[in-house]
């Protein structure tokens, strides 16, 4: 690798900055393609859940089916969210903020000002 490296910096720099941009953007699909394969099996279980749950019609427009669509991929990334961002919880620094007052003002912990 190392002389790979070496072996580039010999290049015209208009080669160099190629090969940069396809490395970086074989990177970025690298890293795509790992974050997709992990979110959208989640997406599909949730709108094939919501699909089962509303039949649609046979008969049903190509803007309507589109609608519709929308809506299941939108409900489904929603519940995905919220499955996540359930799963946070709440910290309570009010608690925390009086411990350490209660602590300064009984001398456990000393302030002293920043002197520089």
């Amino acid at each position: 690798m190392d002389e790979y490296i070496n072996h580039l910096k010999t290049k015209p720099e208009h080669h160099r900055r190629r090969i940069a941009l396809g490395a970086s953007t074989a990177i970025t699909a690298l890293v795509f393609v790992l974050w997709a394969s992990v979110t959208i099996p989640q997406t599909t279980q949730v709108v094939a859940q919501a699909s089962e749950t509303k039949n649609a019609s046979k008969g049903e427009s190509p803007i309507a089916t589109l609608k519709t669509s929308a809506a299941q991929a939108y409900e489904g990334m929603r519940q995905v969210w919220n499955a996540n961002t359930s799963s946070v919880t709440q910290v309570n620094l009010e608690d925390a903020y009086t411990d350490i007052k209660s602590q300064v003002e009984s001398g456990e912990i000393k302030m002293t000002p920043d002197r520089r």
